[in-house]
């Protein structure tokens, strides 16, 4: 039985031979296992990322079609996709503020591995 409570989007299509839906894509990663605290967006072709630490702060703005190793950043010369990335990361951020954490019971196994890729303090 699936959970109450689930996210995500069906694959269906994909199985039926058409497109998957799109929508923005957002990931994050946080100190101490960056050197730097970095949250980003990837919708459509364009890669939104803020990065910072204690002394810096920086915002990149990529096409990963026409760029796919992501060397030149677009700050400047897409400033209203800028924003329009910006916003969606922030939405999404204070959206995932407001909920509650999942309560889940983990069997000792399950603790032990987590604890092993170092997910678990």
């Amino acid at each position: 039985e699936s959970p109450a409570r689930t996210s995500g989007v069906s694959l269906v299509p994909l199985l039926r031979g058409d497109a998957a839906p799109r929508r923005p894509f957002f990931a994050a990663t946080f100190r101490p296992q960056s050197s730097l605290d970095m949250q980003g967006v990837l919708s459509g072709d364009l890669k939104y990322i803020h990065a910072w630490s204690d002394d810096r702060d920086r915002e990149e703005l990529y096409d990963v079609i026409r760029d796919p190793d992501e060397l030149e950043s677009l700050v400047a010369a897409r400033p209203g996709d800028l924003a329009r990335l910006r916003e969606q990361l922030e939405a999404r951020l204070a959206e995932v503020g407001k909920s509650a954490p999942i309560e889940a019971e983990l069997s000792a196994e399950e603790e032990a591995s987590l604890r092993a890729l170092g997910s678990l303090n």
